[in-house]
């Protein structure tokens, strides 16, 4: 039996983290009012806030536990939700996760549930905006023979397409960068790593480059046929925010 409390749990914003929050909860069996990230949240007083600390046992636990006891899908579509956008996603997977151990693998069909719902609706974002940008992700050669793509994903899609790139570009060394959740995703030719960066990397593209670039800036200006020109049919086929991040509109 869980109890609703209004507390604050706070945790380091990793995935295992989050699941030490889970596991937390019924430690204590209590849900609390919000579920959020240490480094994002603005305290306030009269408000009990909990700081939960990532331990990676307990973390294989709950992980393990959701795995056996629902079903692998389920613990997958737990970190899918995670990398959402989705408001107040902590708390829906934690209520999906307690509705998984009541109702077992039978949960995901189940989205008369709220946090069934949530959660399918977050992983369906992630997955969609993941395979945009299987195909808008663009990278340009650096100094070095390093090749270097900008991102501006809405979801942390950089652990979704790792394997997709690693795979497509297995035999160079590339790095792609998520602007918007300050991570970068570097292939050193053998194995890919995702690490957290302050700011963006300092880029000095290839001569190679600048030139290939200028060629493909000309090409496209060129070809346009000035009188059909259409903005709505153009945002159409590339969505407006991902102009930012490819050659031919910077």
């Amino acid at each position: 039996m869980f109890n609703r409390r209004n507390i604050v749990y706070l945790y380091d914003g990793s995935f295992n983290g989050l699941l030490c929050t889970i596991f937390e909860c019924y430690k204590n069996h209590e849900i609390p009012v919000s579920i959020e990230e240490n480094n994002n949240v603005q305290q306030e007083l009269f408000v009990e806030y909990k700081i939960i600390l990532t331990d990676d046992e307990k973390a294989f636990r709950v992980s393990n536990a959701i795995s056996s006891k629902i079903s692998e899908s389920s613990l997958i579509n737990l970190y899918y939700a995670y990398l959402s956008d989705a408001e107040n996603k902590e708390i829906a997977c934690l209520e999906y996760v307690i509705a998984g151990f009541h109702f077992g693998p039978s949960v995901n069909s189940r989205l008369a549930i709220g946090c069934v719902s949530q959660v399918h609706n977050a992983v369906k974002r992630v997955k969609n905006e993941a395979h945009q940008y299987l195909g808008f992700v663009r990278f340009r050669e650096l100094e070095g023979g390093i090749f270097y793509s900008e991102i501006s994903p809405k979801c942390n899609i950089l652990p979704a397409i790792s394997k997709h790139f690693q795979k497509r570009f297995s035999n160079m060394p590339w790095m792609i960068y998520d602007k918007i959740h300050a991570l970068c995703l570097v292939y050193d030719g053998k194995s890919c790593c995702l690490t957290p960066v302050e700011s963006a990397p300092n880029i000095k593209l290839s001569k190679d480059e600048l030139k290939y670039e200028h060629f493909w800036k000309t090409f496209y200006n060129t070809i346009e046929i000035k009188e059909r020109h259409n903005e709505r049919c153009r945002m159409t086929h590339m969505p407006k925010r991902f102009w930012e991040n490819i050659i031919e509109m910077q």
